[in-house]
Parts: structure tokens; sequence; C-alpha cells
């Protein structure tokens, strides 16, 4: 089964295409795809919005993604106009998700992803920061944090009914 897992950035979005097969009887995970849709900021948010949107929904039936899961950020006091534009861009992709081709969904944070991949926050963390690679992957440490957090985003959806925080 495929799933996509997405970090939201006020400017960029990072997104990675993940799958698992069970092949001789093991269940086996692949990282398909790795990417930055990067946000054009010369349009206005609505237009950015729609964008996002458009991009994410043809990228969804590209590649068959049945289950998806948006990495939300932490808790925070400070509110900036970067964060308000993410939650935008988080929201528009969620009311995509809720209305497309895609079976179940998430968006949480670390504890939601914790719960699903029957772990906890601390090893969540270890992934995110490199000091663990998440299913053995030999190149962990190629991928940029934001990256991980999409893929491990990804394979927790992979275990995910529809939640949300």
């Amino acid at each position: 089964m495929k799933a996509i897992g997405i970090r939201v950035k006020a400017k960029d979005i990072v997104y990675c295409v993940v799958e698992e097969r069970s092949e001789g009887g093991e269940i086996c995970c692949y990282i398909l795809a790795n990417e930055k849709l990067i946000v054009p900021q010369a349009l206005e948010m609505p237009d950015r919005l729609s964008y996002v949107r458009t991009s994410f929904e043809s990228i969804i039936k590209e590649y068959g993604v049945k289950n998806a899961g948006i990495r939300i950020s932490e808790m925070s006091s400070i509110v900036n106009s970067s964060i308000i534009e993410r939650t935008y861009l988080e929201g528009v992709i969620q009311e995509l998700l809720s209305n497309c081709s895609v079976d179940n969904y998430f968006s949480g944070r670390k504890n939601t992803i914790a719960r699903l991949l029957k772990s906890d926050q601390k090893t969540i963390g270890s992934y995110i920061d490199g000091e663990t690679a998440l299913y053995g992957f030999d190149n962990w440490d190629d991928y940029t944090k934001d990256e991980k957090e999409a893929i491990v985003a990804g394979f927790a959806s992979l275990q995910s009914g529809v939640q949300y925080e």
C-alpha cells in the first residue's frame, strides 16, 4: 500500500511517498519519492492555496496514494505570519485529503505519530533528529530533518484511520 507523508512550511512543503509490500512473508518498506513543492510567493494567498491543492491532487493520483499523514507543528505560544501561512496550507491539504481518493489520513504531532507506530515520542524524536534510522534505512543520514518528518508521517499513515489533532 502507498502513502504520502507531508511536512508543511510557509514557503515549501516536503512530501515523501512511501510503500509497504509483503515480500516472501516479510513486510518491506520503500521510499518511492522524496520531493519538495515550492509555494510560489508571488501569488496571493488564495492562489497559493489553490496551487498547493491542485499540485497535491496530481501527486496523489500519480502515485495511487491511499493513506496520508501530515506532520503538524508542536504547540507554540508565538504566532507570526509564517505560522499562520503554514496553518492555511495544512488546512487546504487536509480539505483535499477528506475529498479525494485517499482512504485514510491523519494530521498530528509526535504523540500521534508515536501512537500510530506503536512507539513513544522519544523514539519518534530520535528518528526525526537522525539519532536512530527508521526501519534501519541505510541512508537515513542523507535526509534532512523535514524529509525525515515526512517519511515518518508517511509510514505512520499506513497504520491510521481518519484522525486529526
